[in-house]
């Protein structure tokens, strides 16, 4: 028996990854390398590649991201991400490499034996409900309708 690839939703590979998830600053459940961005005053983060026009959050200024030259992690950038994390001293530290790292614990595939799984992050897939673009119909049409649900300091 071999673990080539795990699917699933999102909370559901959010259980088997132990990822921090799509809010955080690290959010992609593929464990890929870029950093979310934020709106200021606020704690959730957002997978933008491209820096958004008089954006000035201090810390999130990193430049924008061609999708094409994004380069995957393997498993020692988990394992060196994870053991930062395990080596908080305490709940305050924790939660600070919990930001960082995009690591919450230790995935429960840790338990399989090696030779017998792809690899961690390398066996997580996207997930399911997104990769097969689910409400993205309803989306558009919100968004090309001006009905769209943002921030009242946003542009319909």
């Amino acid at each position: 028996l071999f673990l080539i690839l795990a699917y699933g939703d999102g909370p559901g590979l959010l259980c088997l990854s132990n990822l921090i998830g799509h809010s955080g600053k690290q959010g992609c459940c593929m464990f890929c390398p870029i950093k979310g961005r934020r709106k200021p005053n606020s704690s959730q983060y957002y997978p933008v590649l491209l820096q958004p026009l008089n954006y000035h959050v201090n810390g999130w200024l990193h430049p924008n991201i061609d999708p094409y030259n994004i380069i995957p992690s393997t498993l020692s950038d988990y394992v060196k991400k994870l053991k930062i994390l395990m080596s908080a001293p305490d709940r305050a530290q924790y939660e600070k490499h919990c930001l960082e790292t995009g690591i919450v614990g230790p995935s429960i595939l840790l338990e399989l034996q090696p030779e017998h799984i792809l690899g961690i992050p390398e066996c997580f897939s996207s997930e399911i409900m997104h990769f097969a673009g689910a409400n993205m119909v309803s989306l558009f049409t919100d968004l090309w309708q001006g009905e769209i649900d943002c921030d009242c300091t946003d542009s319909k």
